[in-house]
């Protein structure tokens, strides 16, 4: 009878660790998504900022995008 309460106490700190881990990956996969979704508002405001520059021409859109990604 003894072993059984030890078991159960065991079992219950597991339960809190997989528990933890599960929540801290979650955690992790949010703020991953938020950081990639942040960045390509960045990319397109950038895009959209040069193509609003007069830019008329495709081609010099890339030029342009292209040298300011060398030059950061």
């Amino acid at each position: 009878m003894k072993k059984i309460k030890q078991e159960k106490g065991a079992a219950t700190l597991f339960v809190i660790i997989a528990m933890l881990f599960f929540s801290m990956y979650l955690g992790a996969m949010y703020i991953l998504t938020a950081n990639t979704e942040h960045a390509q508002a960045e990319e397109i405001e950038v895009i959209k900022k040069t193509y609003e520059q007069g830019v008329n021409n495709i081609d010099d859109v890339y030029e342009t995008l292209v040298s300011r990604g060398t030059s950061n």
